[in-house]
């Protein structure tokens, strides 16, 4: 028997219960489904769970396999009282450990870290999402900023990618020459052809585009930008908001000016 976390009055008996960290490991976890962009099979990210005693820890590991490569992300820490309360809390309500909170977030945490490490092979995968800087471009002119991009790969080679708090001066269906440049800490990507899914009007506004091609690249450059923490519900936020991303466009264009601007080609 290994070390006892938490002190639980059964709902049914009313016998005391507690965890045993000794059982940790055989606490089965569902595998998180995932699809490679431009793969046609579906993989599996497998979890498990680990004690960290020293510190008073469960940890939390997701396990990949790709290219013959084990990939296995870092530690997710979740308190031990708190995981206690919340695996307590759903095993008497016939529910499982993996409909905690606090595992939730952990295996977020564990396949956003996994889906970072497959983007130093050139591989992105779907439920991830990429935090950074972006741009969406009429061939070289910045015409909007994008904030993240969250990835959703399909069978058929095609992907879905939400561009989330997007600040631009046009209506991006009539945009010529269209492409998308997005930099996270370590890589570039570059979407030369998409298709818009979904459109917005806001002043910060979220796109819904298909791809079926991307380039992404390990790079040491950095783009020079301000990282705000933005409240939609905040004027004084989205304020500061929109003048910092508007100060990284090439224009300064009204959506009725870049309307007539190529009311001409389209």
């Amino acid at each position: 028997m290994g070390r006892k976390v938490g002190n639980f009055t059964n709902p049914e008996t009313g016998q005391l219960d507690w965890i045993d960290l000794a059982n940790l490991s055989k606490l089965p976890l569902i595998p998180s489904q995932i699809t490679r962009f431009k793969d046609v099979r579906e993989t599996l990210i497998s979890f498990r769970f680990e004690s960290d005693n020293a510190n008073k820890m469960i940890q939390l590991f997701a396990e990949y396999t790709y290219n013959n490569e084990r990939i296995v992300s870092q530690p997710q820490n979740i308190d031990e009282e708190l995981f206690a309360n919340e695996l307590a809390q759903n095993v008497y309500s016939d529910n499982t450990v993996d409909n905690a909170p606090a595992v939730i977030e952990a295996k977020r945490k564990a396949i956003q870290e996994i889906g970072e490490y497959l983007l130093d092979r050139g591989a992105l995968i779907s439920n991830v999402e990429l935090s950074g800087i972006g741009f969406i471009c009429s061939d070289e002119a910045r015409i909007f900023t994008i904030e993240k991009m969250f990835v959703n790969a399909y069978q058929n080679g095609t992907a879905d990618i939400m561009l989330i708090n997007c600040v631009g001066n046009a209506n991006l269906k009539n945009v010529i020459n269209p492409n998308i440049v997005f930099y996270t800490d370590n890589h570039k990507l570059v979407i030369n052809n998409y298709t818009i899914r979904e459109d917005s009007n806001d002043l910060v506004r979220n796109y819904c585009v298909t791809i079926s091609d991307v380039s992404i690249q390990s790079i040491d450059e950095k783009v020079d930008y301000e990282k705000i923490e933005l409240n939609k519900d905040d004027e004084e936020s989205l304020e500061e908001f929109l003048i910092a991303r508007r100060s990284l466009l090439d224009n300064e264009t009204s959506d009725d000016e870049f309307d007539d601007r190529f009311a001409d080609i389209i």
